[in-house]
């Protein structure tokens, strides 16, 4: 063909019908044609196809979707992608014919749930559409972000093909902390000590729980205070606290319960508050067993060295006013009064009529009037037989030193079976 065979030709399509578009053509079966105009170069009959009409590629383009920690987002990879050759025929925007043939390669993901981490889920279905689910992210704190991505590749189904990324981010929200009660245990005369955070918990995994007040009372925190029980109680900003009874369960006796409580407070620092109680359990003990009435047990002189009991006097009371001093001398080496009886003693003397005052005991070389009230070896009795003696202690009336250093009134060789 020559140059005077080139001849520019166009055309317009319409229809009578309705305006056409360019997807009333079917654009695989346009092509250009050259046919001879002249004799130049061959018959006029012949003509050669030129090129003819291919589809236009795909462009798939990255996409992002975010939400926030206990919220879903959705949305479709479609809306930004790119086929000249598709339609829009429901007019919402996305590219009609295009499918999502695989996530990060895999066929098998599409349309499945993909958990990317604790509590966030994505899928991505075959039309395109997609969720970020993030409803079960409460781990992630407050401001905290977590991000991922996932890649998708899509088929325009004429041979077409490409991949894009969506990216994917969830800001997190704050969770309030869980305060959980506690317990402890101890008995009316023993402190205790613990922590009341151990089994408190938050899910914002990254935040720090403390302490912020006690019974309601901020100022209370690392302070010592007296609970309405009496019992005094620390509790600190780090959750430790220390429980002291104080006495107040003293009246408790063996085999008895009391409790005891108080409440707290905690923060997670980012606005999240709760309160929890403590009940501490105090268990009753019971009252030493009281020491036998004529029990003085083992002497020592005022050099503290142990030595055996010389004598002892008892200070009776005849309802006169008058006192009378009767001594047991010759204990015969013996130490202690573990096994002596006084009241039997006394009736076996014929001494029951009178009220026992008190008891003096001489040790070694010691002289009763060396062993003052208060020394340890003067005993005064509050008149009732059924308690114990008690050591030092206010003289009674009539009681002098001359009294305490004077001869005794009777003397009485020591004989066990006297005190029986």
């Amino acid at each position: 063909m020559s140059t005077d065979d080139y001849q520019m030709v166009s055309f317009v399509l319409s229809s009578s019908a309705r305006a056409l578009t360019i997807d009333d053509l079917a654009l695989e079966s346009i092509a250009v044609r050259q046919t001879s105009v002249s004799s130049a170069n061959g018959s006029r009959d012949d003509s050669d196809k030129l090129y003819g009409n291919m589809p236009y590629p795909v462009n798939a383009v990255d996409d992002a979707a975010e939400t926030l920690e206990d919220e879903v987002a959705t949305g479709n990879v479609f809306a930004n992608d790119i086929d000249l050759d598709a339609g829009d025929a429901d007019g919402d925007g996305i590219p009609d014919g295009l499918v999502v043939t695989a996530i990060d390669g895999d066929a098998g993901a599409v349309g499945s749930a993909l958990e990317l981490a604790p509590g966030i889920v994505v899928t991505v279905n075959t039309d395109g559409s997609y969720t970020l689910d993030a409803t079960d992210a409460d781990w992630l704190a407050e401001g905290e972000v977590w991000e991922g991505a996932v890649t998708y590749s899509v088929s325009d189904g004429n041979g077409g093909s490409d991949d894009a990324v969506l990216s994917l981010a969830v800001t997190g929200v704050n969770d309030s902390p869980d305060a959980v009660d506690d317990a402890a245990a101890t008995d009316e005369a023993t402190s205790v000590s613990g922590s009341v955070l151990p089994n408190d918990s938050d899910p914002d995994l990254s935040d720090v729980l403390a302490v912020t007040a006690v019974n309601g009372d901020e100022a209370a925190l690392g302070q010592e205070i007296m609970l309405a029980s009496g019992a005094l109680l620390t509790l600190n900003a780090d959750g430790t606290y220390d429980y002291n009874p104080n006495g107040a369960f003293d009246g408790l006796n063996d085999g008895d319960i009391a409790t005891d409580s108080f409440t707290y407070a905690i923060s997670d620092g980012n606005g999240g508050t709760d309160t929890a109680t403590v009940t501490i359990t105090i268990d009753g003990i019971g009252a030493p067993e009281p020491e036998d009435q004529d029990h003085f047990g083992t002497f020592t002189n005022k050099k503290g060295v142990e030595q055996d009991i010389s004598n002892v006097v008892l200070y009776l009371d005849d309802g006169s006013g008058d006192i009378l001093k009767v001594k047991i001398d010759g204990w015969s080496g013996e130490t202690d009064l573990d096994d002596v009886d006084l009241g039997s003693f006394m009736e076996n003397m014929g001494y029951d009529e009178y009220e026992l005052l008190a008891v003096s005991i001489k040790v070694g070389n010691n002289h009763n009037r060396d062993l003052g009230p208060g020394e340890g070896q003067f005993f005064l009795l509050d008149g009732d037989e059924d308690i114990d003696y008690v050591a030092g202690g206010d003289v009674p009336d009539g009681f002098t030193l001359d009294i305490l250093g004077a001869k005794a009134d009777d003397t009485v060789m020591y004989d066990p079976a006297l005190f029986m």
